[in-house]
């Protein structure tokens, strides 16, 4: 049921484009009496699997029992107890689950986002300076949430409509995040140190504002930052301010007005 819940979220989220479907193997003995824990080779080497034995014991396990890894776009480690200190994995078209006890849909679709180049959703009290939480999104997925991605992770794996960049004062109109619609489904406001992403959701009556900063040193991919929760107006301090002034179930009009321009 979680692996079913899964895949009708990504085919909701995606609005179609992506359907997931998986094949299961019986129970298969791999690791008796082995070291399986990967080496900093493996988690450091982008040619070999950083799951190291963990995915090369068991490839050879499923392959003894009539499965073909290389014929899946995504390989599943299901395991039934946790492993190497890691509850859950997925990087390199790879996922790990340790653990069937904490084994959920939500954490199906984030491991599998990951494979998909996403990475942690955030959060902060402010867009630059503040502290990070690494899994304080608690509306995406890739964060502690499970409402819907995020319109910059829909943008990243191309599922979005469209985005409409506000460069002057005046009124946007964005669609819903979550419905199919023609309409852009993002206002992104570009700043000199990264983007703020403002996106419309039919499942909660906010805007919705998030930052991704232009560079990120210390990520390999970029990360967005949800920000302290708004209903209907908005600040960057120095930047722009931004205000719901109408709204229905699948569009929503931001007036924005910028502050030194």
């Amino acid at each position: 049921a979680d692996f079913d819940e899964a895949a009708a979220f990504f085919r909701r989220a995606s609005f179609g484009k992506l359907d997931v479907s998986f094949e299961f193997t019986p129970w298969v003995r791999a690791y008796e009496n082995t070291a399986i824990c990967p080496s900093p080779e493996d988690e450091e080497d982008e040619r070999r699997s950083a799951l190291g034995p963990i995915s090369a014991l068991a490839r050879i396990a499923a392959a003894s029992a009539g499965y073909d890894p290389l014929a899946y776009d995504r390989v599943v480690f299901f395991l039934p107890n946790p492993v190497c200190g890691f509850p859950g994995l997925g990087v390199r078209g790879e996922v790990l689950l340790a653990n069937p006890d904490q084994l959920s849909s939500p954490t199906i679709v984030h491991e599998l986002g990951h494979t998909l180049g996403l990475a942690h959703a955030t959060s902060s009290a402010c867009a630059r300076g503040c502290r990070v939480l690494r899994y304080g999104d608690h509306l995406s997925p890739m964060g502690q949430g499970y409402l819907d991605f995020s319109a910059f992770e829909k943008h990243e794996l191309g599922w979005l409509s469209g985005t409409v960049a506000a460069r002057r004062s005046g009124s946007y109109a964005i669609g819903a995040v979550d419905d199919a619609t023609p309409l852009p489904q993002a206002l992104i406001v570009p700043t000199a140190h990264g983007e703020y992403w403002l996106e419309h959701s039919s499942q909660i009556a906010r805007l919705i504002v998030r930052f991704v900063h232009r560079v990120d040193p210390r990520s390999p991919v970029q990360q967005s930052i949800l920000l302290p929760r708004t209903l209907r107006t908005f600040t960057a301090r120095g930047v722009f301010t931004v205000r719901v002034t109408h709204v229905t179930d699948d569009h929503a009009l931001l007036a924005i007005r910028f502050l030194r321009r």
